[in-house]
């Protein structure tokens, strides 16, 4: 999770570090993958599924 003094700030560093990492890929022309399913996804104790919209 990106550095964040709250969720909420968390979530929108989340977000923006995702889409500035999409919009490079689509800007060299690298393929960007389907989603993992949730159900897919495996996390330790301390961590969370946060769905980011992008």
């Amino acid at each position: 999770m990106p550095c964040a003094s709250t969720t909420e700030e968390a979530v929108k560093n989340a977000r923006e570090a995702m889409a500035l990492h999409l919009y490079g890929m689509e800007q060299d022309g690298d393929p960007i993958s389907e989603p993992t399913p949730i159900h897919k996804l495996r996390v330790a104790e301390n961590q969370a599924i946060v769905l980011v919209e992008v």
